[in-house]
């Protein structure tokens, strides 16, 4: 007979943390959720002249770092980039790069530095994430 903290009965947390079923769903969510912001969300939000807080000018950006750690955790090992941490702060830092660049090259965008914030919050979702699936 088994015990229940045997290693083969890890539990629905430990089934969902394994899963790689999990981080395609979370990758879909993200996605969408992403879309809906940009696409249907702010452009509600700005015709009517609601405030939000800036959420809809820095919803993506909550996204982009999370979706990359999923995408190179999905990849097979020989293509992942070795250290996750590593791979959210180099992340986190060419992405906000590009935002600084914008401030003295309009063609890159339009600099908002709550942008850059909105990229800190999902470079920390992204390690909190990181945690939940390592434990």
């Amino acid at each position: 007979m088994r015990s229940s903290l045997s290693p083969q009965n890890k539990g629905f947390t430990g089934r969902l943390k394994s899963s790689t079923a999990t981080k395609y769903l979370l990758l879909f969510l993200f996605l969408v959720l992403g879309y809906y912001l940009n696409s249907a969300y702010r452009p509600y939000m700005y015709r009517n002249g609601l405030n939000d807080f800036g959420i809809a000018d820095i919803g993506t950006n909550f996204f982009f770092i999370p979706m990359g750690l999923l995408m190179q955790s999905i990849l097979p090992k020989k293509n992942a980039f070795t250290e996750k941490r590593k791979f959210i702060l180099y992340s986190f830092l060419a992405l906000a790069a590009h935002e600084l660049l914008s401030y003295w090259i309009p063609m890159l965008g339009h600099f908002d530095f709550k942008d850059v914030i909105g990229l800190a919050i999902g470079g920390i979702l992204a390690v909190k994430m990181d945690d939940f699936f390592e434990e």
